[in-house]
């Protein structure tokens, strides 16, 4: 089937499997002016700021399995810890809250029923109005066949021509047409009202990433980890002291690896559809605002630098290539370039247009228009004296008193851009650059 996760290429498909756990992630764009209402709504509805020190948590959200706070921070020292374990002070990074389940449902796929387990549900608010949201879930004793059509068919929220088979979510005695009717019903409600529907196309349209923890039961099953852009898979045999450490750091260490690298493909494609849709002859703001963007988001948020340990090096490394990190980054930098070369011409022939204005003004004002009338402003002014004017000298007193209000305009108009571009900028430092001088980190 088009669009199936990458286990389906192997040659494990009638293997029994004992575990197969999974973590779906869906990318969101939650609007700019709920930013408040979004975080006062997850903790109100028992959504838990995941932070590093909280170590009650490692056993909270994985069912019978955990992660280890400690090896998690120490993975991802030293660059990133900042950006994806911020302080509950910290107003910028990528912000986790975590809500326990542990509910019980099933899968209908024509005359198949497939029994899972939700064990908790992910909100991630970040930067530059994204996030995600992840379902952990579980399924436990079936034939590989059966986990391959739940990941397939879990991971559509609506009904699209490409999933032929119908499909039904049943839970606590209702049945749900769609994946996204039992997710933002049951599992994030009411999630969507703080959301915008924009970010779905940046992505595969209502398709959920999909990481997949998968353990047999035949002890002889050795297989690589796979990656492909929309599903990162791991795969085990059913040696209990092997499967609780890659669990763990399947929860943790890859899950956040998966996570970051997501964000980073995000921002390049928002940073991409947003300068594809700018009116280039009416949007000098937004090009300022998008060429802050880019920097801001370059100099914080994205880097080269790979975690301390060799197997966390490659792992990145292979998220990368299969999220085409690279690529997207080299079309942003050409972004950015075009942009400071717009912005260039603009300004040049702005200042050369109020040059040549200013000129003008200058050399008919000093030349012509002052020599024939600025005896009648000496001392006393006799404005009987204008009545009797010709037609050369009205013309030189509109050409001084023109000019007069021309340059008092330009320099009220240069204040007011001035301040409007202060404010502007202090408004991107807010919601954009991870650490300024105003907040406070303990």
């Amino acid at each position: 089937m088009k669009g199936s996760i990458s286990m389906q290429h192997t040659d494990l498909k009638e293997k029994q499997v004992s575990t197969a756990l999974f973590q779906f992630i869906f990318p969101i764009s939650w609007k700019a002016s709920s930013s408040q209402q979004l975080v006062d709504y997850l903790q109100t509805h028992d959504f838990v700021l995941f932070q590093l020190n909280d170590t009650k948590n490692e056993t909270a959200y994985y069912g019978r399995n955990n992660v280890s706070h400690s090896e998690l921070e120490s993975f991802f020292l030293p660059i990133t810890n900042t950006i994806l374990f911020p302080k509950a002070t910290q107003p910028k990074g990528l912000h986790r809250y975590s809500k326990n389940l542990n509910l019980h449902a099933s899968m209908n796929v024509l005359t198949t029923q497939i029994p899972f387990q939700i064990h908790s549900v992910d909100v991630f608010i970040c930067p530059y109005e994204l996030g995600f949201i992840t379902i952990r879930a579980e399924i436990n004793h079936l034939p590989f066949s059966q986990v391959l059509d739940f990941a397939n068919y879990f991971r559509f929220l609506d009904s699209t021509p490409t999933v032929k088979q119908p499909t039904e979510i049943s839970f606590n005695e209702k049945t749900y047409s769609t994946v996204g009717d039992f997710v933002f019903s049951t599992l994030v409600p009411p999630l969507q009202k703080f959301l915008c529907k924009e970010t779905v196309s940046l992505l595969t349209p209502n398709k959920m990433y999909v990481h997949s923890f998968v353990s047999y039961q035949d002890e002889e099953v050795r297989v690589p980890m796979i990656f492909d852009e929309l599903s990162f898979s791991i795969f085990s045999n059913n040696k209990q002291i092997e499967n609780d450490q890659l669990i763990s750091q399947y929860y943790g260490p890859y899950y956040y690896s998966v996570i970051i690298n997501l964000f980073h493909q995000l921002v390049f494609l928002k940073i991409a559809k947003t300068y594809s849709e700018i009116n280039i002859d009416a949007a000098t703001n937004e090009f300022e605002r998008l060429n802050y963007m880019i920097n801001s988001f370059t100099s914080n948020y994205y880097f080269n630098i790979f975690p301390a340990q060799t197997k966390g090096q490659e792992l990145f490394k292979q998220l990368r290539n299969s999220f085409q990190i690279e690529h997207l980054y080299t079309n942003t930098k050409e972004t950015l370039f075009s942009l400071f070369k717009y912005e260039e011409n603009i300004i040049t022939k702005r200042d050369s247009l109020l040059l040549l204005v200013l000129t003008l003004y200058t050399v008919v004002c000093g030349i012509f228009s002052m020599n024939l009338f600025t005896h009648d402003l000496k001392g006393t002014i006799h404005w009987d004296h204008f009545k009797s004017y010709n037609l050369f000298e009205y013309f030189a007193v509109f050409i001084v008193f023109s000019g007069i209000i021309t340059v008092f305009y330009l320099g009220l108009q240069s204040l007011f851009q001035g301040l409007q571009k202060w404010k502007s900028r202090q408004r991107w430092v807010r919601e954009n650059v991870l650490i300024n001088k105003k907040d406070k980190l303990y």
